[in-house]
């Protein structure tokens, strides 16, 4: 209901921000240029900076746009904002900084870098502030103000009559509702007649909207409404209780002109995605590459402790099932899997997961891989390849797949990956529900940021080796 409207916002505040990237940068110079001298080097002329400012007004503002501040539909506290906005620039000062080196600006000044940064962060911040009260005070005077009327039916009308009455500041206002049966109601809004009156309130009073929200068994009873509303001209919206709340998320999609509600449970942001996978391929390289002499000498330790292979391939599930092979590096002997029936007395997991301490399949120099998750250095090449992801559930073995609950399967729909929330929180102390659980938090709860922060953790993680096995 908002949703264009909120764009319109998104779009003015980024304009806005990028202005005040420019006025930052030209007061960050202004001021590195009078600083005693000391032993600070001189600035070189402000023309030769243009290319910076050139670079960072456009990585700003998509680091802003990354982070959800141009999300507006989103209610949020003034702080949670404001941490949105230090976090975009922090990661924009990162990229940056990250660019003048590649690129070897040897002009440009860390300490004119670095005032630039804080004074945009502070004026941002106080920006996103004073925009928040003026928004209050002349909200609604910023869009064309729509009456909207309630057709209330058993869907959630009482939620959606506060919900519009809560966001006046958009230009909504609530003019009543009306009752598709009697005995629905009250709301917290002036009732203005019968369902059997609709045509004539529409004929009398100047409604913008009328909203239907009904139950699935309720759509035949407003196909005649419906039809009087678009000859009336008047626009109408359908708030249909189609799906339990909280279980699936709702939208319409258009396909060869006919239209299809789309129900998903995992992310699906294409261009979220794409930088996900961008992440993923550059990451993956860039490991592979500096990681080979260690990869090399494993390989080395493992040829000569017993002679067998180096690498441990085993097919497993990725995303919806798809199976791939996984790549380690062998950390048991030759014959293990021979062995496995008789441990399965020992499984220290509940689930269908099989997991012991001190397994005495494991060998010497595949007991110091594993503490440290070398062994999972071939990994790298799924992730390059599009098998897994960095970050991710971790893929399981079909057997495992086959003795899920209906509920379990659900951590299939988003691709693997050689680290997650369970990587962070114990990996083999914590047992298998819990385990399933952190994987399904994962997934409804994804964003790119959340990513990079288990990717940080990770590496303590991994360094400690706390819950490896």
């Amino acid at each position: 209901m908002i949703r264009q409207r909120a764009r319109l916002l998104g779009v003015q505040m980024a304009l806005v921000d990028a202005f005040l990237l420019l006025v930052s940068f030209r007061f960050a110079y202004a001021i590195r240029a009078q600083w005693p001298s000391g032993n600070l080097p001189g600035l070189y002329p402000l023309e030769q900076y243009l290319i910076v400012i050139m670079a960072s007004v456009p990585i700003s503002l998509f680091c802003l746009w990354l982070g959800g501040v141009y999300r507006y539909r989103i209610l949020r506290s003034y702080l949670v904002e404001s941490w949105l906005v230090l976090r975009a620039v922090l990661l924009t000062g990162v990229l940056v900084a990250t660019l003048a080196f590649l690129l070897k600006w040897h002009f440009l000044s860390r300490s004119f870098l670095v005032s630039f940064f804080v004074i945009a962060t502070v004026a941002l911040v106080a920006f996103k502030g004073l925009a928040r009260v003026l928004f209050r005070l002349v909200g609604r005077k910023q869009f064309s103000e729509r009456n909207v009327l309630i057709v209330a039916g058993r869907g959630e009308a009482e939620e959606l009559s506060e919900a519009i009455q809560d966001h006046s500041n958009w230009g909504l206002r609530l003019v009543g509702w009306v009752p598709l049966d009697e005995g629905v109601g009250p709301l917290s809004a002036p009732r203005l007649g019968s369902f059997e009156e609709l045509a004539t309130l529409l004929e009398t009073s100047p409604i913008d909207e009328v909203v239907f929200a009904i139950g699935r068994d309720e759509f035949s009873r407003i196909d005649d409404a419906v039809a009087m509303c678009e000859q009336m001209g008047i626009r109408v919206r359908l708030a249909v209780a189609l799906v339990m709340p909280g279980l699936s998320k709702l939208r319409v999609e258009e396909f060869q002109g006919r239209p299809l509600l789309d129900l998903s449970l995992f992310p699906d942001n294409e261009l979220r995605l794409a930088l996900r996978r961008l992440l993923d391929v550059t990451l993956s390289s860039f490991f592979l590459a500096l990681g080979s002499p260690l990869f090399l000498m494993s390989a080395l330790l493992i040829k000569f402790e017993d002679g067998g292979s180096i690498l441990f391939r085993q097919v497993r599930c990725g995303l919806n099932g798809r199976k791939f092979t996984l790549l380690k590096l062998r950390t048991m002997v030759p014959d293990a899997d021979i062995h496995r029936k008789d441990l399965l007395p020992m499984n220290e997991l509940s689930g269908p997961v099989f997991k012991i301490k001190r397994d005495p399949r494991v060998t010497t120099v595949g007991a110091y891989l594993r503490r440290f998750s070398i062994d999972e250095l071939p990994q790298l090449w799924n992730v390059f390849w599009g098998d897994m992801a960095l970050v991710g559930p971790r893929p399981p073995i079909p057997e495992e797949v086959s003795c899920y609950e209906r509920w379990q399967r659900r951590r299939l729909s988003m691709k693997p990956g050689m680290t997650g929330l369970w990587q962070v929180s114990g990996r083999s102390e914590i047992d298998f529900d819990e385990w399933m659980q952190l994987d399904l938090n994962y997934i409804d709860n994804w964003s790119f940021w959340l990513d990079v922060k288990i990717l940080l953790k990770t590496f303590p993680a991994v360094i400690s080796g706390r819950g490896a096995q």
